[in-house]
């Protein structure tokens, strides 16, 4: 174990500064004045609108050994509908995911049975989840692999692979959380796991003929893996600042992602419409760009699924029937 270089308390291997270290939140002293743009919705609930939640504060973010944050909070929690003010900000999270970035080489030479040497030789980079563990990108001299299991995960690695370390820093006064997520997984694990993998991929097969006698040959297969001393590793963690948004309507829950240090958003649930033939929930959602939510349920629509009445209100077909 390390200790923090800030204040002293155990930190992981590898780490310079402990979890509560790590990210230094400054509220302001005075309440943030409200920004307009919407009606106030129930009593205790966030105001709605164009507006940041209610009660918030004006926040001053900062994490070291985090990628620069590039996009702007006040941007992504505006509603792109219609009727903006029918939809509520119920949580705005800044969350920092922590990832290794573990640079490799390996050079080692061997000799198979029959006294043949060989040489092996390959470098490159592994991007691990520090959280999980998982591997999620390899980069070496035989190629690149990923092993992404959605596109959040491949927007992670994109924005590493782009970043660079540093101390990021935002002040925004729509931000309702920011923290950063525990390595789990440390250093020295990581690597032995990355070690693991070189190993594994970088595996020698080599065949050899011999005489058994009587004018008679065999042939025999031999594996070779490198030895775990002949993989040199130096890791670097970095955290991803990831912004996390819930909407909320009448009866409806919508979750926005974004990348922040690349301003790239991974998904956004208010953006696209949840029409379903027949009103069937089983059946696949259209998906297209939405036009405005349901002033009666709050459900996304697209164009071609919602109404406007005379008033300029708008509904889903379901409730647009005698209006």
């Amino acid at each position: 174990m390390a200790s923090c270089s800030r204040c002293g308390a155990t930190a992981l291997e590898g780490d310079r500064f402990c979890v509560p270290c790590r990210v230094k939140i400054e509220i302001g002293a005075e309440k943030s004045q409200d920004r307009g743009g919407g009606h106030a919705g129930a009593r205790g609930s966030p105001r709605r609108g164009r507006g940041r939640p209610e009660g918030a504060y004006s926040r001053l973010v900062r994490c070291q050994d985090s990628l620069e944050i590039a996009g702007s909070v006040a941007r992504h929690v505006v509603p792109r509908i219609a009727n903006p003010d029918l939809v509520a900000v119920k949580k705005c999270a800044l969350i920092f995911r922590p990832a290794h970035i573990t640079e490799f080489g390996l050079e080692e030479r061997f000799v198979s049975p029959d006294k043949t040497e060989y040489e092996h030789s390959d470098r490159g980079a592994y991007y691990t989840d520090a959280v999980t563990g998982r591997i999620l990108r390899v980069l070496s001299q035989r190629g690149d692999n990923s092993y992404c299991g959605s596109g959040l995960e491949e927007a992670f690695v994109e924005a590493l692979k782009k970043g660079r370390p540093a101390t990021a820093e935002i002040e925004s006064a729509e931000i309702t959380e920011a923290k950063p997520l525990d390595a789990k997984v440390g250093v020295e694990k990581a690597e032995s796991a990355v070690r693991d993998h070189v190993a594994q991929i970088n595996r020698r097969w080599t065949e050899w003929t011999q005489e058994v006698g009587d004018g008679q040959t065999e042939t025999n297969h031999y594996f070779h893996f490198p030895r775990h001393a002949s993989i040199a590793c130096k890791t670097m963690t970095v955290y991803v600042p990831t912004l996390e948004i819930k909407f909320e309507t009448r009866r409806f829950t919508y979750r926005k992602v974004v990348m922040m240090s690349t301003d790239h958003v991974v998904f956004d649930g208010l953006a696209e419409c949840w029409h379903r033939p027949g009103g069937n929930r089983r059946r696949k959602a259209c998906g297209e760009a939405s036009k405005a939510v349901c002033s009666e349920c709050g459900e996304a629509m697209c164009e071609r699924h919602v109404t406007r009445d005379a008033r300029g209100a708008y509904y889903c077909e379901a409730h647009s029937a005698g209006r």
